[in-house]
C-alpha cells in the first residue's frame, strides 16, 4: 500500500502481521537497513497525521532484527522514544532539547 507524510510517498503497512513481509520487500530494494516514520507531525506542525501503533513498530524492529539490518525510528517527540518498542530501534533525536 502506498501512503505518504508530508509531501514524501513511500510504502507504508497497518498491522503488525504485514511487517516481514515489508522488511523483505525493502530489503529486495536494495535498502540497508529500515526507517520507521513515528510521527504525527504535532510538535513540528501542528498537524494530528496518522502514524504506526506501537505493536507495529515492535514487528518492523523485529523483523529487520531477523535480517540481521538496523531499524532506525524518525521520532517527533521525545515522548514517543519513551516506549520500549521506540527504544529497541536507533533514534533520531532531532527534537531531543538537550542537544
Amino acid at each position: 500500500m502506498d501512503g505518504g507524510w508530508a509531501v514524501l510517498v513511500t510504502p507504508t503497512i497497518a498491522a503488525p502481521e504485514e511487517a516481514s513481509a515489508f522488511v523483505a520487500a525493502r530489503l529486495a530494494e536494495g535498502s540497508d537497513f529500515i526507517k520507521i516514520i513515528y510521527d504525527n507531525a504535532h510538535a513540528s506542525f501542528g498537524l494530528n497525521l496518522p502514524t504506526l501503533k506501537e505493536d507495529t513498530i515492535a514487528a518492523l524492529v523485529s523483523a529487520a532484527h531477523a535480517q540481521h539490518r538496523l531499524a532506525v525510528a524518525h521520532i517527533g517527540t521525545e515522548q514517543q522514544e519513551r516506549p520500549g518498542v521506540a527504544r529497541r530501534a536507533v533514534s533520531d533525536r532531532r527534537y531531543r532539547k538537550d542537544r
